[in-house]
């Protein structure tokens, strides 16, 4: 499952605020074109690039449990509580 924020910067925010819960993520995914053997002939892709930079990853597994995703959904709402 991924998340995406409006704001790319609050990503990297939400990432460390869920990290120091003990919930682990990562970035939705790197865009093919910008990655070294691409790169040398760089496009734009504002698409892949807005879905790269604002998205995260949460847990999700077969084996999640409610209570574990009630966990990180809860962690998650509290981030944009407190701010």
């Amino acid at each position: 499952c991924c998340a995406m924020l409006d704001d790319a910067d609050k990503r990297d925010d939400l990432r460390k605020y869920l990290e120091e819960k003990g919930i682990e993520t990562r970035p939705t995914f790197y865009p093919v074109h910008t990655m070294p053997m691409y790169s040398h002939k760089y496009q734009k892709h504002s698409n892949a690039e807005y879905i790269a930079y604002r998205g995260i990853n949460l847990p999700s597994f077969p084996a999640i449990t409610d209570e574990e995703q009630d966990y990180v959904i809860d962690a998650v709402k509290s981030f944009f509580n407190e701010r």
